[in-house]
């Protein structure tokens, strides 16, 4: 278990991640807010557009959010304990503290590899690999900067989702 706390390190290593990655999934904290569904919704988008078959895992979300792209692929918990689908790489999203997700030993179990990306202070390593942007105000922008850095295409909708969350975590752009 490893804390990256450059930018650059990590968006080297997340890269390599991706690379040998090609099942993949997504989850952020229970009862998710606008900045968990953004990031997770982005994060998809994104993998996807670059081939890898990508899976989300979350709670029940608002109707207000049913609009985002994909939003109506989201597997429930109850879906996705069911299943048996094993994944190369778990990414959790907007939250450093195991138990604020569901079903995380299960995730866990199920992938190879687990990498963590949070803007909170404070938390614990609880994934093989976790950065933590602190000075951000929402993890949709943190998403965004990787995306940028990995040279992404950042659609239409990917941009969608980040704006939501950090318009709902923040108030504000």
């Amino acid at each position: 278990m490893e804390k990256i706390q450059k930018l650059e390190e990590f968006v080297e290593i997340f890269k390599k991640e991706i690379s040998i990655s090609e099942t993949i999934i997504l989850t952020a904290h229970r009862d998710p807010d606008g900045d968990a569904i953004g990031s997770v919704l982005a994060m998809q988008e994104a993998l996807q557009n670059i081939g890898k078959d990508v899976d989300i895992v979350l709670d029940e979300m608002p109707k207000v959010f049913l609009e985002l792209k994909n939003s109506d692929k989201i597997l429930r918990v109850d879906e996705f304990e069911k299943s048996n689908k094993k994944y190369d790489l778990a990414i959790f999203l907007d939250n450093n503290s195991k138990k604020s997700f569901l079903a995380p030993d299960i995730i866990l179990e199920r992938a190879k590899k687990s990498i963590n990306i949070d803007h909170h202070i404070g938390g614990n390593i609880f994934t093989d690999i976790m950065y933590v942007e602190e000075e951000s105000p929402a993890v949709c922008e943190t998403v965004y900067k990787i995306l940028k850095k990995l040279e992404y295409e950042i659609t239409y909708d990917i941009m969608k989702a980040i704006i939501i969350g950090v318009i709902t975590d923040t108030g504000r752009i």
